[in-house]
Protein backbone atom coordinates (compact mmCIF):
# COMPACT_ATOMS: atom_id res chain seq x y z
CA UNK A 1 0.00 0.00 0.00
CA UNK A 2 0.88 3.68 -0.03
CA UNK A 3 1.86 3.69 3.64
CA UNK A 4 4.20 0.75 3.19
CA UNK A 5 5.81 2.36 0.14
CA UNK A 6 6.18 5.68 1.99
CA UNK A 7 7.74 3.98 5.01
CA UNK A 8 10.10 2.14 2.69
CA UNK A 9 11.36 5.43 1.24
CA UNK A 10 11.80 6.93 4.72
CA UNK A 11 13.76 3.90 5.96
CA UNK A 12 15.96 3.94 2.86
CA UNK A 13 16.81 7.63 3.44
CA UNK A 14 17.65 6.92 7.06
CA UNK A 15 19.91 4.05 6.04
CA UNK A 16 21.67 6.21 3.44
CA UNK A 17 22.22 8.95 6.02
CA UNK A 18 23.49 6.45 8.57
CA UNK A 19 25.71 4.81 5.94
CA UNK A 20 27.35 8.15 5.06
CA UNK A 21 27.99 8.95 8.71
CA UNK A 22 29.30 5.45 9.37
CA UNK A 23 31.59 5.61 6.36
CA UNK A 24 33.20 8.80 7.68
CA UNK A 25 33.52 7.30 11.15
CA UNK A 26 34.90 4.01 9.90
CA UNK A 27 37.51 5.75 7.77
CA UNK A 28 38.51 7.93 10.72
CA UNK A 29 39.16 4.87 12.87
CA UNK A 30 41.00 3.09 10.05
CA UNK A 31 43.08 6.21 9.46
CA UNK A 32 44.01 6.33 13.14
CA UNK A 33 45.26 2.75 13.02
CA UNK A 34 47.37 3.64 9.99
CA UNK A 35 49.44 5.92 12.21
CA UNK A 36 49.48 4.21 15.60
CA UNK A 37 48.16 1.44 17.83
CA UNK A 38 48.65 3.60 20.93
CA UNK A 39 45.95 5.43 22.92
CA UNK A 40 46.92 8.79 21.43
CA UNK A 41 48.81 10.04 18.39
CA UNK A 42 51.82 12.04 19.57
CA UNK A 43 55.55 12.50 18.95
CA UNK A 44 56.80 10.46 16.00
CA UNK A 45 53.28 9.25 15.19
CA UNK A 46 52.10 12.85 14.89
CA UNK A 47 55.03 13.48 12.57
CA UNK A 48 53.71 10.61 10.42
CA UNK A 49 50.33 12.36 10.18
CA UNK A 50 51.78 15.70 9.10
CA UNK A 51 54.18 14.00 6.67
CA UNK A 52 51.27 12.09 5.17
CA UNK A 53 49.46 15.39 4.56
CA UNK A 54 52.61 16.96 3.13
CA UNK A 55 52.89 19.47 5.98
CA UNK A 56 55.91 20.71 7.90
CA UNK A 57 55.13 20.16 11.57
CA UNK A 58 57.14 23.15 12.76
CA UNK A 59 56.53 25.82 10.11
CA UNK A 60 53.11 25.27 8.49
CA UNK A 61 50.13 27.01 10.07
CA UNK A 62 47.94 24.30 8.51
CA UNK A 63 49.15 21.94 11.25
CA UNK A 64 47.44 24.17 13.82
CA UNK A 65 44.33 24.30 11.62
CA UNK A 66 44.41 20.49 11.49
CA UNK A 67 44.42 20.35 15.30
CA UNK A 68 41.60 22.89 15.39
CA UNK A 69 39.51 20.75 13.03
CA UNK A 70 40.22 17.72 15.21
CA UNK A 71 39.04 19.73 18.23
CA UNK A 72 42.22 18.57 19.94
CA UNK A 73 42.13 19.17 23.69
CA UNK A 74 45.66 18.19 24.73
CA UNK A 75 48.75 19.93 23.36
CA UNK A 76 50.63 17.79 20.85
CA UNK A 77 48.18 14.88 21.01
CA UNK A 78 45.33 13.54 18.89
CA UNK A 79 42.87 11.04 20.34
CA UNK A 80 41.04 8.55 18.15
CA UNK A 81 37.72 10.40 18.44
CA UNK A 82 39.45 13.66 17.55
CA UNK A 83 40.72 12.26 14.26
CA UNK A 84 37.17 11.07 13.59
CA UNK A 85 36.03 14.65 14.34
CA UNK A 86 38.40 15.85 11.62
CA UNK A 87 37.03 13.37 9.11
CA UNK A 88 33.45 14.38 9.91
CA UNK A 89 34.13 18.11 9.75
CA UNK A 90 35.92 17.92 6.39
CA UNK A 91 33.93 14.94 5.05
CA UNK A 92 36.96 12.69 4.72
CA UNK A 93 35.85 9.20 3.66
CA UNK A 94 38.83 7.85 1.74
CA UNK A 95 42.51 8.38 0.99
CA UNK A 96 41.78 10.87 -1.79
CA UNK A 97 39.63 13.02 0.52
CA UNK A 98 42.30 12.79 3.21
CA UNK A 99 45.04 14.12 0.96
CA UNK A 100 42.77 16.76 -0.55
CA UNK A 101 41.68 18.02 2.88
CA UNK A 102 44.92 20.04 3.05
CA UNK A 103 43.33 22.54 0.67
CA UNK A 104 40.51 23.04 3.16
CA UNK A 105 43.08 23.64 5.89
CA UNK A 106 44.77 26.26 3.72
CA UNK A 107 41.40 27.91 3.03
CA UNK A 108 40.72 28.26 6.76
CA UNK A 109 44.26 29.52 7.43
CA UNK A 110 43.91 32.23 4.77
CA UNK A 111 40.33 33.12 5.63
CA UNK A 112 41.22 36.55 6.96
CA UNK A 113 38.15 37.74 8.84
CA UNK A 114 35.88 34.80 8.15
CA UNK A 115 33.98 33.36 11.12
CA UNK A 116 35.91 30.09 10.79
CA UNK A 117 39.22 31.93 10.94
CA UNK A 118 38.07 33.81 14.06
CA UNK A 119 37.18 30.52 15.76
CA UNK A 120 40.56 29.11 14.74
CA UNK A 121 42.33 32.22 16.05
CA UNK A 122 40.59 31.82 19.43
CA UNK A 123 41.43 28.10 19.52
CA UNK A 124 45.15 28.76 19.01
CA UNK A 125 45.49 30.76 22.23
CA UNK A 126 43.44 28.33 24.31
CA UNK A 127 45.35 25.36 22.90
CA UNK A 128 48.63 26.78 24.15
CA UNK A 129 47.45 27.18 27.75
CA UNK A 130 49.57 24.30 29.02
CA UNK A 131 49.39 24.85 32.80
CA UNK A 132 46.34 24.82 35.08
CA UNK A 133 45.07 28.36 35.56
CA UNK A 134 47.35 29.80 32.85
CA UNK A 135 45.87 32.98 31.35
CA UNK A 136 48.77 34.50 29.41
CA UNK A 137 51.25 33.46 26.74
CA UNK A 138 54.94 34.13 27.32
CA UNK A 139 55.97 36.74 24.81
CA UNK A 140 58.34 34.49 22.83
CA UNK A 141 55.53 31.97 22.27
CA UNK A 142 53.07 34.74 21.44
CA UNK A 143 55.41 36.16 18.80
CA UNK A 144 55.90 32.78 17.13
CA UNK A 145 52.12 32.28 16.98
CA UNK A 146 51.52 35.81 15.71
CA UNK A 147 53.99 35.18 12.90
CA UNK A 148 52.44 31.83 12.08
CA UNK A 149 48.75 32.74 12.33
CA UNK A 150 48.42 36.45 11.52
CA UNK A 151 51.43 37.77 9.62
CA UNK A 152 50.21 36.85 6.12
CA UNK A 153 46.60 37.87 6.73
CA UNK A 154 47.27 41.03 8.71
CA UNK A 155 50.69 42.55 7.83
CA UNK A 156 50.30 45.10 10.64
CA UNK A 157 50.92 42.21 13.03
CA UNK A 158 54.58 42.52 11.99
CA UNK A 159 54.54 46.02 13.51
CA UNK A 160 52.73 44.75 16.58
CA UNK A 161 55.51 42.18 17.04
CA UNK A 162 58.11 44.93 16.70
CA UNK A 163 56.23 46.90 19.35
CA UNK A 164 56.19 43.91 21.73
CA UNK A 165 59.95 43.53 21.34
CA UNK A 166 60.75 47.24 21.56
CA UNK A 167 58.74 47.75 24.74
CA UNK A 168 59.95 44.60 26.47
CA UNK A 169 56.55 43.00 26.99
CA UNK A 170 56.74 39.75 28.94
CA UNK A 171 53.38 38.18 28.14
CA UNK A 172 50.19 38.53 26.10
CA UNK A 173 46.79 37.95 27.71
CA UNK A 174 43.77 36.22 26.24
CA UNK A 175 41.67 39.40 25.93
CA UNK A 176 44.47 41.02 23.96
CA UNK A 177 44.86 37.99 21.70
CA UNK A 178 41.11 37.63 21.08
CA UNK A 179 40.76 41.31 20.11
CA UNK A 180 43.71 41.44 17.71
CA UNK A 181 41.61 40.70 14.62
CA UNK A 182 39.32 43.63 15.36
CA UNK A 183 41.75 46.18 16.79
CA UNK A 184 44.83 45.90 14.55
CA UNK A 185 42.98 46.97 11.37
CA UNK A 186 41.52 49.94 13.30
CA UNK A 187 44.98 51.10 14.32
CA UNK A 188 46.35 50.58 10.83
CA UNK A 189 43.59 52.73 9.32
CA UNK A 190 43.78 55.40 12.02
CA UNK A 191 40.33 54.59 13.37
CA UNK A 192 41.27 53.37 16.84
CA UNK A 193 39.16 54.90 19.62
CA UNK A 194 41.39 55.55 22.64
CA UNK A 195 38.27 56.00 24.80
CA UNK A 196 37.10 52.48 23.97
CA UNK A 197 37.19 49.67 26.55
CA UNK A 198 40.10 47.84 24.90
CA UNK A 199 42.99 46.19 26.78
CA UNK A 200 45.55 48.89 27.61
CA UNK A 201 48.21 47.24 25.43
CA UNK A 202 46.33 48.55 22.38
CA UNK A 203 46.46 52.14 23.68
CA UNK A 204 50.22 51.69 23.98
CA UNK A 205 50.54 50.12 20.55
CA UNK A 206 48.43 52.85 18.94
CA UNK A 207 50.74 55.54 20.37
CA UNK A 208 53.84 53.58 19.35
CA UNK A 209 52.46 53.02 15.86
CA UNK A 210 51.62 56.71 15.41
CA UNK A 211 55.14 57.67 16.47
CA UNK A 212 57.18 55.00 14.68
CA UNK A 213 55.21 53.91 11.64
CA UNK A 214 52.66 56.43 10.41
CA UNK A 215 53.92 58.27 7.33
CA UNK A 216 57.12 56.25 6.98
CA UNK A 217 55.44 53.50 5.00
CA UNK A 218 54.17 56.05 2.50
CA UNK A 219 57.69 56.98 1.49
CA UNK A 220 59.44 53.62 1.66
CA UNK A 221 58.70 49.94 1.47
CA UNK A 222 57.92 48.45 4.86
CA UNK A 223 60.59 46.20 6.30
CA UNK A 224 61.64 45.26 9.81
CA UNK A 225 64.56 47.71 9.74
CA UNK A 226 62.00 50.48 10.19
CA UNK A 227 61.27 49.25 13.67
CA UNK A 228 63.40 49.13 16.82
CA UNK A 229 63.79 45.36 17.13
Amino acid sequence: GINAEYMGIIMKKKEMKKSGSTKVGEYGYALYEKFTTAEVITGEDFQKVTDDLGLNMTTDVEVLVFLYCCESTTYGEIKKEELVNYCKKLNVTNETNWKASVKQLKDIATGGNSEEFKKFHTFVFKYHMLKPGQKTLEIDSAIVLLQLVLEKQHPISTKFIAFLKATGKKALGRDSWDNLLEVLPMIEKGGYDVSGAWPSIFDEFNSWFEKNCKGKERSQTMNTSLFPL
